[in-house]
């Protein structure tokens, strides 16, 4: 598969319930079918150096190094909902945010150096 233009940097692709999820440093977020290659939705998740995605039926979900998240609706990119980040320790972080799991409505968000939040996805 082609992803179109040059890719910032800080970009990632990352195959999720059959949908690539191509990522950038500064929260944008494209859609792409991996079978067609056409770009399905783009949009920007306004989380800042987002990690890689965990996605349900319904909604992907996004986090920053500091634990901010954003869970966009998987069919249109629209954000539905956003949880501000833990980490408040003022210190820059030139990384990615770490994976994120999710099992049922459990979502575990890492952030900072050895921390964990767990949030209710249905209260996003």
């Amino acid at each position: 598969m082609r992803v179109s233009g040059k890719q910032a940097e800080a970009s990632g692709a990352y195959l999720r319930r059959g949908t690539v999820y191509v990522t950038r440093g500064s929260g944008g977020v494209s859609a792409v079918s991996p079978r067609t290659g056409r770009t399905l939705w783009d949009s920007n998740s306004t989380v800042e150096q987002q990690g890689p995605p965990t996605a349900s039926a319904t909604h992907v979900y996004f986090a920053s190094p500091s634990g901010r998240v954003a869970a966009l609706n998987v069919s249109t990119g629209k954000i539905e909902g956003t949880r501000d980040g833990r980490d408040d320790s003022g210190e820059p972080d030139n990384t990615s945010g770490a994976p994120l799991t999710l099992v049922g409505d459990a979502l575990y968000v890492p952030y900072g150096d050895r921390s964990v939040y767990t949030l209710d996805v249905r209260a996003l």
